[in-house]
């Protein structure tokens, strides 16, 4: 009996996980999918994101609009929706299981083997669908990529930023170049998760410079990014109309 409540847990989180999946298959596209199909057909990808991004209505999330352009045009991917979703837990299962199996094998004494990551990975998934306030719009929608998409960036960006402080010796390693890659993808996607990941640069510089007593220059040339991508979306057009109040404020179906 033991043993059966046993793998009765274990694979409890894989089943759920694969209700998830099924349910992808049961979803369709929204209006503003359409909008956004309609408007990439009339104006062209660029013109589409020239409005999405930058015009009065824009809100600057260039790297997630320009996603959301590219997946509404195609008519193929709106006819065969669950493509989209999938993708989109495929991902967040890929970034979910390394940042897992980095971060396992330097905090953990003993490995974790491969079947018990798996197992965390499923479980987390199904945790965060059990907490975020709207799961209709976090897997189940194309602008969840909005979110979706930028929190596994966001694991992935946080193990890079591990080998950065690894490898502070050299400053323009590998490791730093893929981290400001890195940086501008996740800082695309939206201001929420580029404030979070200026204040995580910002702490560990900080964190770096009170225990060698220098200043990493490698990190702070991240955080320089981060500040200027900070900018960038303060001073996008449509950002600041809505500040003032003056604009004609967010569209619906603006992404996210």
């Amino acid at each position: 009996m033991r043993i059966f409540i046993r793998r009765f847990f274990f694979i409890l989180p894989f089943l759920m996980l694969l209700l998830v999946v099924l349910l992808t298959f049961f979803q369709y596209p929204a209006e503003d999918d359409f909008v956004c199909n309609y408007l990439a057909k009339k104006l062209g990808i660029p013109g589409a994101f020239d409005y999405y991004v930058f015009s009065a209505h824009g809100n600057g999330r260039y790297i997630s609009l320009f996603l959301y352009i590219c997946t509404c045009s195609s008519r193929f991917l709106l006819d065969h929706y669950y493509v989209i979703l999938l993708s989109y837990i495929v991902l967040s299962y890929v970034s979910y299981f390394t940042f897992l199996k980095y971060f396992s094998s330097l905090l953990l004494e003993h490995t974790i083997n491969s079947s018990q990551l798996h197992w965390l990975t499923a479980f987390l998934i199904i945790a965060t669908l059990a907490l975020i306030p709207e799961v209709s719009t976090f897997y189940f929608w194309t602008t969840g990529g909005t979110y979706t998409l930028s929190f596994s960036v966001l694991l992935l960006y946080i193990i890079q930023l591990h080998r950065v402080m690894l490898a502070s010796a050299n400053l323009w390693s590998k490791q730093l170049l893929l981290a400001l890659i890195l940086a501008f993808v996740l800082s695309g996607f939206n201001e929420i998760v580029l404030f979070f990941s200026t204040l995580l640069v910002g702490s560990l510089l900080i964190y770096r410079l009170f225990l060698s007593g220098k200043i990493q220059v490698s990190m702070l040339l991240l955080f320089c990014v981060h500040l200027f991508l900070f900018l960038f979306y303060f001073f996008t057009t449509g950002n600041q109309a809505r500040g003032s109040g003056s604009g004609a404020g967010p569209r619906r179906q603006q992404a996210g």
